[in-house]
């Protein structure tokens, strides 16, 4: 019977939310009763899906549409949130509302245990994925440099995988006579060097 319990607590290596102990609690009761019957059933109320798993699902159903997702969050409550976005141009509602059906759908019966959240990400939400990287190739970004803390504004002109090419005007001394002049800065910054980057918004 204890190698049961210790079974079950820890079924398929997935170990439960609260909200499943609870029912475990009933189920066990029922057994002591002696009117324990569906063991098919127990397994079904019990298993968890692994965020891995979750990942693997989101991405053959987002591509459907050509997106890309920027976060996945599978939370103990068994809460699903997902951030998605276009290459090109802005996801509409239609097609995160499309995403939402096509995920609850992929889930089967499971998909009662679950909320599902599908959103765009925020405007400033910080870069995560390789696809925010090119779809913000000439646009104004802001990148936070792990040393000094320092901070960078200018147009993301390329970006490998391994470093982006930042480009801005700068103001600086002629080299004769008095006042300034305006200087065309490119630097090229390996991502190991960045902490943080955003799209830089000019309101």
């Amino acid at each position: 019977m204890c190698k049961n319990i210790k079974n079950r607590l820890n079924h398929k290596g997935r170990w439960w939310s609260l909200n499943n102990i609870v029912y475990f609690c009933i189920d066990l009761l029922e057994e002591f009763r002696g009117d324990y019957k569906s063991p098919l059933l127990f397994s079904k109320l019990f298993y968890r899906m692994t965020h891995a798993e979750l990942k693997i699902l989101i991405q053959t159903e987002i591509a459907q549409i050509d997106a890309f997702y920027v976060e996945i969050d599978l939370n103990m409550e068994n809460q699903i949130k997902v951030h998605a976005d276009l290459l090109e141009g802005h996801i509409s509602v239609d097609q995160l509302k499309f995403l939402s059906r096509s995920i609850e759908n992929a889930l089967g019966d499971e998909s009662e245990e679950y909320s599902i959240e599908v959103s765009s990400p925020g405007m400033f939400t910080p870069f995560r994925v390789p696809e925010q990287y090119l779809k913000s190739v000439g646009r104004l970004v802001k990148v936070n440099i792990v040393e000094n803390d320092i901070v960078l504004k200018g147009t993301l002109k390329s970006y490998n995988g391994d470093e982006i090419e930042l480009h801005w005007k700068e103001r600086v001394p002629k080299p004769k006579g008095k006042g300034k002049m305006d200087v065309d800065i490119n630097k090229t910054i390996p991502l190991k060097d960045v902490s943080k980057i955003v799209l830089d918004f000019k309101f």
